[in-house]
């Protein structure tokens, strides 16, 4: 039972986050199909660190957060559990707010963001929707030899949507 519960409690802190008070970001650019603020896929924790400093939060399955919940910010770097353990996604979200913007200087979170969007990337901005029904628009690239996929989700289909979230992850 004592070696059940020590399992237990070591698999609960490799998940939990872990408070590091370190770096909160709130702006910046993204960078379609590679990354946000100079951060790229790819890249190691030491990388990162280097170009962000500590995040404010970080767990055991190597998410980096730099969000802030007061600021109703997420920014989330996802690196892969196994080796190499590099930047395999980013999660950003800043909705109705122009703190972030993509490197062609949309500020996509704000209104007409989806429609600017469109504009510049024509018809290889296509629409799809999650396993739950809910929708997004998708960007296929390649960065390094490698597919990435910039979804961005919506609160609606049509270009007068609101973009609530932007996901860059490897294919």
């Amino acid at each position: 039972m004592k070696r059940v519960l020590t399992a237990i409690v070591a698999i609960a802190l490799a998940v939990a986050p872990s408070v590091a008070s370190g770096q909160t970001i709130t702006s910046g650019v993204i960078t379609v199909g590679r990354g946000v603020n100079g951060v790229e896929l790819g890249m190691t924790r030491a990388q990162v660190l280097a170009k962000l400093g500590r995040p404010n939060a970080e767990n055991g399955l190597g998410t980096l957060s730099y969000g802030s919940d007061r600021a109703n910010i997420i920014f989330d770097i996802y690196r892969l559990v196994d080796p190499p353990h590099t930047v395999h996604e980013f999660v950003i979200a800043s909705p109705h707010d122009s703190h972030f913007r993509l490197s062609d200087g949309n500020r996509n979170f704000t209104k007409g963001g989806l429609r600017r969007l469109a504009k510049h990337y024509g018809k290889a901005l296509k629409f799809h929707r999650f396993d739950d029904g809910s929708p997004y628009y998708e960007l296929v690239t390649r960065f390094h030899g490698k597919t990435v996929k910039t979804a961005f989700p919506t609160n609606k289909r049509g270009l007068d949507a609101y973009v609530q979230d932007v996901f860059i992850a490897l294919a």
